[in-house]
């Protein structure tokens, strides 16, 4: 971004967004080669001594069998298959607060149409010369504490409609978030996700992040991601893309520097890993695994729809919070 007409307050800003990135953006290998073992696929180089003569002995080749693949996938049908049956309970004082209020007359409504009931029950006996039994303070008493125990405030009604939509969506897909989520645990043993606004700020959006680029600055007093100081998301974009995103968000300056870059390029050897899912085509350089997350070793350099000899061409982009 072009450092010109800002203000110190956005200066100071866009220097700890650099530094950020600068101190907490490295190459995870030893997540990428743990991706590579489940799909199956190993460092050419950890045994190229093997596979090649350098003119003594008999050069061969050294198969790989992922082992691990198959307990991963047994662990992942094991999570996948176990439901998940989320509650909602409501904590911050001014909610319990009015709940209560709610549930008191709830109940005192209840109780009070019950003696009202009787009463006339009372009336029509005495009437018609019938006797009838009066009602005992112990049955109130077990009246009132089961209204207590079944009462559903309208807040966690709510609540609870809002989170089985969540669950069932086709637009925020919770199942196979869910599995990706699961398989990224059992894998690296790590986990992101973000739930953001969508764009009109009429739903959610569950966003599964690729551990290979997300990058933690974690709070040693705490467990939990939440508490941490500083977060860093690597993105790759197309040049389209980034002025489709984030178009509305840049200056003169910033959209002149995006409109000198090259959107495609002749060359399609440069690496990075992104998920299948996506729908990336891997140049000839490259080969996409099968598998749940099969695809992670892709060409930073799309095949171009109609022309194959262009490639788009993908940029890093910085989420930092």
């Amino acid at each position: 971004m072009v450092k010109q007409n800002i203000s110190d307050k956005e200066a100071d800003i866009i220097d700890n967004i650099d530094r950020a990135i600068t101190e907490l953006v490295y190459d995870k290998t030893q997540l990428i080669k743990a991706y590579n073992y489940y799909h199956g696929k190993r460092d050419p180089e950890q045994f190229r001594h093997l596979e090649e003569n350098y003119g003594i002995g008999t050069p061969t080749s050294v198969e790989f069998i992922p082992l691990v693949k198959k307990h991963i996938d047994v662990l992942l049908g094991e999570y996948i298959t176990t439901p998940v049956l989320p509650k909602v309970s409501c904590k911050d004082k001014d909610t319990i607060s009015n709940i209560q209020k709610q549930k008191t007359s709830f109940v005192n409504k209840s109780i009070a149409q019950e003696l009202n009931n009787h009463l006339r029950s009372t009336l029509d006996s005495a009437l018609s010369g019938k006797s009838n039994i009066p009602l005992l303070q112990e049955e109130l008493s077990d009246l009132q504490k089961l209204l207590e125990g079944s009462y559903i405030s309208d807040y966690e009604i709510a609540g609870q409609n809002i989170v089985d939509y969540s669950m069932m969506s086709r637009n925020i897909d919770f199942a196979n978030k869910r599995k990706m989520l699961l398989a990224d645990i059992l894998i690296t043993g790590t986990a992101y996700y973000r739930v953001i606004p969508s764009s009109g700020n009429t739903n959610v959006n569950l966003r599964v992040l690729n551990p290979i680029h997300t990058f933690i600055d974690k709070n040693p007093e705490s467990p939990y991601l939440r508490d941490s100081y500083r977060a860093v998301i690597r993105n790759y974009y197309t040049k389209d893309v980034i002025l489709n995103k984030f178009g509305h968000l840049l200056k003169k300056e910033d959209l002149k520097e995006l409109d000198d870059l090259d959107p495609y390029s002749q060359d399609g050897s440069t690496t990075t890993y992104l998920r299948s899912y996506e729908n990336f085509v891997a140049s000839d350089s490259t080969e996409n695994s099968s598998g749940i997350l099969g695809g992670f070793e892709i060409t930073s350099l799309l095949p171009f729809e109609r022309n194959t000899s262009k490639f788009y061409r993908l940029y890093p982009v910085y989420e930092v919070e």
